[in-house]
Parts: structure tokens; sequence; C-alpha cells
């Protein structure tokens, strides 16, 4: 994902490049410990659980497929090694799903990726923004530095 955001970044810094005066805002996740992270991407009120299930519904009404969304559980966890948030979800059994004219069958505990959240410390994503053209950076961050706002021109 690192090489799609920079793609991302440099199609935003060409836009900006050929409109003078214009920059981007945008807000940015912080890495933060470990334990933060995993708590807010799999809440005790299963607030995120109940998202990412509903990628399963949404596929099954405008596709016709036929997952069962008791089927599933949701994983989502920090992956400090890629520093992203990775969201999956899980077969909770063997079990067989019609995607159309295609069947797919998934084992216990094989997963869906789902999402990846990256974060970022904020002289990472200074460099990004630089690495793709944009002169001039600042930044501002809530008071216990896990949110990060840029504004890049």
């Amino acid at each position: 994902m690192p090489g799609e955001a920079r793609t991302f970044l440099a199609g935003i810094h060409e836009q900006c490049a050929a409109r003078p005066g214009s920059g981007l805002l945008i807000g940015v996740d912080a890495k933060k410990a470990k334990q933060r992270l995993d708590a807010a991407y799999d809440d005790a009120l299963g607030v995120t659980a109940a998202f990412n299930r509903n990628a399963l519904l949404h596929l099954n009404r405008r596709f016709g497929f036929d997952f069962d969304l008791d089927g599933f559980i949701h994983r989502g966890f920090y992956n400090e090694a890629q520093g992203r948030i990775e969201m999956h979800l899980e077969s909770v059994r063997r079990q067989t799903v019609s995607l159309g004219t295609v069947k797919r069958r998934f084992a216990p505990r094989e997963r869906i990726h789902t999402e990846n959240s990256y974060k970022y410390h904020a002289a990472e994503f200074e460099e990004l923004l630089r690495g793709v053209g944009f002169g001039s950076v600042r930044h501002w961050s809530s008071e216990d530095g896990g949110y990060l706002v840029f504004y890049a021109s």
C-alpha cells in the first residue's frame, strides 16, 4: 500500500500544481501502541465487526451471493511490521458460498482480508508528501499525538 499511497498523493500533487494557490489538507491516524489500536479495531461493542460483516451483506444484496453473515467473525488487529491495521472475516466452519455461478468453499478459520488501514509517524508522512513533490508541508497533532493533520502545497 505505501506504493499506492505514493501514487495517490502524486496524483493529488499534480492537481494542486495545476491550480496555483491550492494544496492538500489531510488527516492521518498516527502509529500508536498495539494494544490501543487493537482495541479500537476490535472494539468491545462490536461496532467495527458489524461494519466489516456489512461488506458481506452488501455483496449478497448487490450481486445475489449467499454469504451467511453468522458464518464469519471479525478479526481486526495491528500488524506492527507493516504499520497497518488489518481487518479480516474468518470462517467459523466449513461452508460453501455461491458467488453467482461460482461456488467458493471456505475452511474453518480461513480468512477474507477485507481492509488495511495504514498508520504513520508524522515524519514518515511528511517524507511521503515531500517525496511526491509537495515543497511546503505543515502539520498539527492532537494533544496525545494520536492524530495528525497535514497541509501540503
